[in-house]
């Protein structure tokens, strides 16, 4: 069971940060996750069980009143006002990743059931922090941030990551509250040097061999299935314009550009894609971006997605990550794990205990049993990973670098559910979809 008692997205702004994933992350080796989760040929097979995902149950009725109570968690209660708070954050953290209202209206049918479990779980959790007395003061908070910071892939800062997912200060301040909170009630501790070194010595190879690799960013003009002739010629003709403008100004204005005319959700990053290895991107941008000079702007190059000016930003040669550069990030990782074999029965014993009514069209949201996934146990954690997607490679579409979740992994049943129906309604980008950890 995975821990799921904050419905915000900040897993997808700091995955691999926050002690809440069982991430492995650094700024050269989170991208190395995803491949490494493919199961190699020698391991053994793995005893698949079967997983209990949440279905989409029933949504909560949008005419209530926002004082309305859906749900009653012994003597506290969540209303539909709480549920709308949460709606609320969330739509406005897809909207700054490109999405739209349609989309999300799409989503919000399979998500909002989860939004108020998260909210119940948040309730029992914060019973039990006011009957243990756990508090945290603002220095802690800042002391974590500050670790959060020196984990971030070079080039990016957390004021512009927030702002570029719309996450508010005021709420990423709270989320890591409770988080920390969390840790106190559950006894998480800070691991040993030898305990991070044991944990970098067996996963080195299959996490900390970086292959070659470039950082680029791009400006989309996308093309649609129904566009004729005559509009992708239209299309083509504005991507050569805003080349030639990169082209006068030597590649000044790329990020302004970006912003201003990509159709690709990366805009909001100025067009960055991040650092991508070979085989993430599909054939054609990536000959282009592995083939151009540094700063160099390349010509307008065509996919499936549309009409691409790309510029190379930074070429890395095949490496090995040193411990040091990723010590802080295998202390976020070791801690999570702690906190997510802790939490997820701890979480479960406080339901069962607890006296918790759903009310006003609310119903509790609803497991249904998912087949065995196939795959091979993760080396260190024992977890059952999920090979590639052969559907997604084989079609080739797959969210860029600067969209991961991103995406990944590190919070809420909600943060899970969102990104996943996200995933379904992504905006066309240059990649193909990777495997989710």
């Amino acid at each position: 069971m995975k821990i799921e008692f904050s419905s915000r997205l900040i897993g997808s702004v700091i995955a691999g940060v926050l002690c809440l994933g069982g991430i492995v992350s650094a700024a050269d080796a989170a991208k190395k996750v995803e491949a490494a989760e493919k199961p190699a040929s020698a391991a053994p097979a793995a005893v698949a069980m079967p997983m209990v995902m949440p279905a989409p149950a029933a949504v909560v009725a949008a005419s209530n009143a926002p004082a309305t109570v859906l749900v009653q968690v012994n003597d506290k209660t969540i209303t539909q006002g709480d549920v709308d708070a949460e709606i609320g954050e969330i739509s406005k953290m897809m909207q700054s990743r490109g999405r739209s209202g349609d989309q999300f209206a799409m989503m919000l049918p399979t998500i909002k059931p989860q939004i108020v479990d998260s909210l119940v779980v948040r309730a029992l959790l914060a019973d039990e922090f006011a009957k243990k007395n756990i508090t945290v003061g603002d220095d802690e908070i800042n002391k974590e941030i500050e670790k959060i910071k020196t984990t971030l892939p070079k080039g990016k800062n957390l004021e512009e990551l927030l702002k570029s997912n719309g996450v508010s200060d005021k709420s990423f301040r709270a989320d890591i509250m409770e988080q920390l909170k969390l840790s106190k009630l559950l006894g998480i501790g800070e691991p040993t040097d030898k305990d991070l070194k044991d944990f970098y010595d067996k996963n080195k190879s299959r996490l900390y061999e970086m292959p070659e690799t470039v950082r680029a960013r791009h400006i989309l003009i996308a093309v649609n299935a129904t566009d004729d002739a005559a509009k992708k010629a239209v299309k083509k003709e504005k991507a050569e314009a805003l080349r030639k403008q990169l082209i006068d100004s030597k590649g000044a204005n790329f990020e302004k550009l970006a912003q201003d005319n990509s159709d690709c959700p990366s805009k909001a990053m100025g067009g960055d894609l991040g650092e991508f290895r070979k085989g993430q991107m599909v054939p054609a941008f990536e000959v282009v971006a592995f083939g151009l000079k540094t700063n160099e702007i390349s010509a307008v190059v065509e996919t499936d997605f549309g009409y691409h000016v790309i510029q190379m930003t930074e070429h890395n040669l095949p490496r090995t990550v040193a411990f040091d550069e990723v010590k802080s990030q295998i202390t976020a990782q070791y801690k999570g794990r702690q906190l997510q074999e802790k939490a997820g029965p701890f979480i479960q014993e406080l339901r069962d205990k607890a006296k918790i009514s759903y009310q006003n069209g609310a119903e509790p949201v609803k497991p249904m049993m998912m087949p065995p996934m196939g795959g091979a146990p993760d080396e260190e954690s024992g977890v059952t990973t999920k090979p590639a997607d052969k559907k997604a490679d084989k079609e080739g579409v797959q969210t860029p670098p600067a969209e991961k979740a991103p995406a990944k992994d590190a919070g809420s049943a909600t943060n899970k559910a969102v990104d996943k129906a996200t995933d379904k309604t992504a905006d066309k980008a240059p990649a193909k979809e990777e495997p989710k950890k």
